[in-house]
């Protein structure tokens, strides 16, 4: 199944065309943050991702709606890995407007997987500051 996630949006026409988008995407179901906090917390998205069962895939429109960085997109990708792992079942990521972000294609695959391994590199080997491993 396909689940959507739209990112905060301060125009509430913004986020319904987005969810039109999504849903004329194939979306079954759509999460959409309706909250922009000082911790910028996304608590839909960890509802979005935790909903998932075998084999879905979460789809955004553009990854700048689900990450401002690219550890904050390693960290998603390794939630949505953890989950596949307690699956045994592949889940999946798609951005509509960026094809190389799709784990539906050889491709992103082998993008998903190196930034696993980043995103496990650098859970193992780096710290917080004054930590030693």
């Amino acid at each position: 199944m396909l689940i959507g996630y739209v990112g905060y949006c301060v125009n509430e026409l913004e986020s319904n065309k987005q969810i039109k988008i999504l849903e004329e995407a194939g979306c079954k179901k759509v999460f959409v943050e309706k909250v922009l906090d000082d911790q910028n917390s996304r608590p839909n998205l960890d509802l979005a991702i935790s909903s998932m069962q075998v084999s879905d895939i979460l789809v955004v429109i553009t990854i700048k709606h689900v990450a401002t960085s690219l550890k904050e997109l390693m960290a998603i990708c390794r939630k949505i890995f953890e989950l596949s792992l307690k699956f045994h079942s592949e889940l999946g990521f798609k951005s509509l407007k960026e094809p190389e972000f799709n784990t539906e294609s050889h491709h992103g695959k082998a993008m998903f997987q190196i930034f696993s391994v980043c995103s496990k590199f650098d859970h193992e080997y780096f710290s917080p500051a004054g930590v030693v491993n």
